[in-house]
């Protein structure tokens, strides 16, 4: 892969990473109450509902980091764009489209995880 390649990839990842840290703590503070629950049985069951949904946006968003750290990660190593499973390249239009992937089109369509 060449280097500028690469270095286009690291700032979408780069980017990605801090929209996606933005994003967790507008969720993190939206869910500080201020106030207790409402007194509506009803209203309370929306109110939790609607915590369980930001906690779930919260997991997706920090597993997308995860992956996003990792990819930086081996850039810093210099094996980015590695199949971490069979170790042949990664095709860069698969790259482009998940910066943040570990694995092939060929491994992910094995069922490999990434």
């Amino acid at each position: 892969m060449k280097e500028n390649e690469i270095l286009e990839l690291k700032n979408i990842l780069l980017a990605k990473k801090t929209a996606l840290s933005e994003q967790f703590e507008k969720l993190e503070s939206s869910k500080i109450r201020d106030e207790p629950l409402s007194a509506d049985t009803g209203e309370q069951s929306l109110e939790l509902e609607n915590n369980e949904v930001v906690d779930a946006l919260g997991e997706m968003e920090q597993r997308e980091l995860k992956l996003i750290n990792n990819a930086l990660e081996r850039i810093a190593k210099g094996n980015y764009g590695e199949c971490t499973s069979c170790g042949e390249d990664i095709g860069m239009s698969r790259l482009k489209a998940l910066p943040y992937t570990s694995v092939c089109l060929t491994c992910a369509d094995a069922g490999k995880t990434e």
